[in-house]
């Protein structure tokens, strides 16, 4: 028996790892990651890091195409609804990969304590195919807060910036599944992913001829009274941003589940 982590290369799913190798020993785990080349340069670190210091290596599953490219070839800009970065550079080529073991296996996410919807689809979809997927960090009740704990003070490992900064992963820089406020901060820490970002926007609407953008907003109609649907472009919000506050990340606390409350980051702190 194989047991197949979808490592990321974030605090998660390196936590599930260690938890993993403990039970069943590092010659029957996996390490399945998929490069998106679009993450943090710290990524990299982190996961040599987390191999080092388990005791294994990790495999490489990639598509041939990074998101841009892959924007492109899909004449649209993926979103929450319509995923197809995380399917194309991610599950599918998690699947191409499971259909090579000859083993049988258990695949593990690093789904955490307050994601229970991921874990109801991820379980829905994994057994159309017959595949068993768990979730450890659910299944002993494992917090966010506590597994950053756990790789910072136990396994002297440093923790990746992007968290310090009030992203919730270590993933993507930019995530077409997060919010404005996601955007708002890549648009403040990582100015040139952002540019990337508008480009793609102006691509889309070129290669389509017809107007594509992130994001929606719902207005009053001036005229009609009616609630409305528009289209604002990353451009204009960037207007938007420049007149507010620069937006700082909650402070590491004691006791509180910051991964938690960042998830739509409805409580900024200003300064």
């Amino acid at each position: 028996m194989k047991h197949v982590i979808q490592f990321s290369g974030g605090l998660a799913s390196a936590e599930v790892a260690r938890i993993i190798i403990d039970m069943y020993g590092k010659e029957h785990v996996i390490l399945m990651f998929h490069d998106t080349r679009v993450e943090h340069p710290s990524n990299a670190k982190f996961k040599t890091d987390v191999c080092n210091f388990l005791g294994v290596e990790y495999v490489e599953i990639s598509y041939s195409l990074d998101l841009w490219d892959l924007i492109v070839k899909q004449r649209a800009l993926p979103s929450l609804w319509i995923p197809f970065c995380t399917r194309i550079l991610k599950q599918e080529q998690g699947l191409k990969f499971l259909k090579t073991l000859k083993d049988k296996y258990i695949l593990y996410n690093g789904f955490g304590v307050h994601e229970g919807r991921r874990t109801s689809g991820s379980i829905k979809e994994c057994s159309k195919r017959g595949i068993v997927v768990k979730s450890p960090l659910q299944e002993y009740n494992i917090s966010d807060l506590e597994v950053m704990r756990i790789i910072r003070d136990e396994w002297k490992i440093e923790i990746p910036p992007m968290y310090n900064q009030g992203f919730p992963h270590n993933n993507c820089i930019i995530c077409y599944k997060s919010g404005v406020s996601h955007f708002r901060r890549v648009w403040q820490y990582y100015p040139e992913e952002f540019e990337k970002a508008i480009w793609a926007e102006k691509k889309v609407s070129q290669i389509t001829q017809k107007n594509h953008t992130t994001f929606k907003r719902k207005r009053k109609n001036k005229n009609t009274g009616l609630q409305e649907t528009i289209l604002v472009s990353l451009p204009e919000f960037v207007n938007e941003w420049k007149e507010q506050p620069f937006i700082k990340p909650k402070p590491y606390k004691p006791h509180m589940d910051i991964w938690e409350q960042r998830d739509l980051f409805s409580e900024e702190i200003y300064v």
